[in-house]
């Protein structure tokens, strides 16, 4: 009876302090692996808010120790490799081109977009380039129609000298130029003066008309590949409420109570096109307030859409954002959705099948626990050793980020509380001993 009364007291002052999310056994081997549950925005907030009040238990209610990080991503960065080509022919047809016949290597590794790069020292000029490539099977096959390279110096500072295509498997090419070369008028000008006899002079300014070559040095083949360069961190957006505070003397107020930290950046969405606005963003914080962050928002759908509606904070980890805009002599813009940027974090902690389902809950206004798992994860927590998790949706009321209520922190609230409920637990417990002692 008295351990029946106790499990009940004890139920009731954990439902006091929030919801749960429950893990059920996933599917494949889960011993030996390193687990990760992956915390999306949503999870987090119904959770407090804060990674470091987070708590998992086994099905038994045993603690399971976990070392929390943030989540990355290979880093991909494109670099350019050139691909060795042979000129074989070079051809000038009766009709005035240039034909140029080329190959690579039969067996060299050519993706599926390369460029094809002229290396020429020729000014003002322009080329319409057609492409064929032969297969394997001899079938040859269009792949530039309608190429253009160019050079325009005189006149603006514009050049183009690069073609993109798909090689497919063609190793064999053939090249036409427009014009094997084409006219030009010389720089020198010849000026000739004629005396007549009553003493009047004529003159007569002749131009010279070149036929000159286009004069390609060399062709390159270029190829663009993707190579892995380390890790880089993910990050997350999460819709949160805001608050207009109205406009005055110019300026618009907002007030966004994020619910999640850290936050690192926020994201408008207005109502209106064509609009730029300074904006300042402060921490409101008991104490004090202080500038986190600033810039310009700017949204322009002129010939396309432009827009620069983000914002880069300084992490913040507690209290709300009041967001000033200047609106100045504009009419007030209208804010539709608010989002804030936050590390996408995951807890990772070694389990067995008979721990599931596990728990996640939180301890609201608790430090982050210290475990000694963080170092074993750490030597076998790669990224082939690593079984995501998600959790599924939240069972009970979400918690409140609050770290006051009524001026009494709320562990020590709900640590009063639960101690209340059990000691009443006990003493109806020792009443009705008492009279089952009263009755015999």
């Amino acid at each position: 009876m008295i351990r029946t009364i106790f499990l009940f007291c004890v139920a009731t002052a954990v439902a006091v302090v929030g919801g749960e999310y429950t893990i059920d056994l996933p599917e494949g081997a889960v011993g030996g692996k390193v687990l990760a549950i992956e915390l999306s925005g949503e999870c987090l907030r119904d959770l407090g808010g804060h990674a470091a009040w987070l708590r998992l238990h086994d099905a038994k209610g045993e603690v399971i120790p976990w070392a929390r990080e943030q989540a990355s991503t290979k880093r991909l960065s494109k670099v350019r490799t050139q691909t060795p080509l042979t000129i074989q022919q070079v051809r000038k047809p009766d009709d005035g081109t240039l034909e140029i016949a080329f190959s690579v290597a039969p067996d060299a590794a050519l993706p599926d977009t390369v460029f094809l790069l002229f290396k020429t020292t020729l000014r003002n000029f322009e080329q319409q380039v057609q492409l064929w490539g032969k297969a394997a099977d001899g079938a040859e096959r269009a792949l530039i129609t309608d190429g253009f390279i160019f050079d325009s110096t005189d006149n603006i500072d514009a050049r183009n000298l690069e073609l993109k295509f798909s090689p497919g498997d063609c190793r064999q090419f053939r090249l036409l130029l427009s014009a094997a070369s084409f006219e030009r008028r010389n720089a020198l000008r010849s000026l000739s003066v004629t005396r007549k006899n009553d003493g009047r002079e004529s003159t007569r300014a002749e131009m010279t008309i070149v036929d000159q070559p286009f004069n390609a040095k060399s062709l390159e083949l270029w190829s663009e590949q993707l190579r892995e360069d380390g890790k880089m961190p993910v990050w997350q957006e999460l819709s949160v409420p805001f608050e207009a505070r109205g406009t005055d003397n110019g300026v618009s107020r907002y007030v966004i109570t994020p619910g999640v930290t850290p936050v690192s950046g926020l994201r408008f969405v207005f109502e209106e096109e064509n609009f730029s606005r300074r904006a300042v963003v402060e921490n409101l914080l008991p104490q004090e307030t202080r500038k986190v962050g600033g810039g310009v928002l700017r949204r322009l759908n002129i010939g396309g859409l432009f827009e620069e509606t983000t914002l880069t904070l300084s992490a913040m980890t507690e209290g709300s954002l009041m967001v000033t805009l200047e609106d100045h002599d504009s009419p007030p813009l209208h804010l539709k959705e608010v989002y804030v940027t936050l590390p996408a974090y995951r807890l990772k902690f070694l389990a067995s099948p008979e721990q599931f389902p596990i728990r996640l809950s939180a301890v609201p206004d608790s430090a982050e626990p210290v475990y000694d798992v963080a170092s074993i994860l750490a030597l076998g927590g790669d990224a082939l050793n690593v079984q995501v998790l998600r959790p599924g949706k939240l069972v009970g009321e979400p918690i409140v980020p609050q770290t006051k209520s009524g001026g009494v922190p709320r562990l020590a609230l709900y640590l009063t509380i639960g101690l209340a409920v059990v000691a009443m637990g006990f003493a109806l417990a020792v009443t009705v001993k008492n009279c089952d002692k009263g009755k015999g």
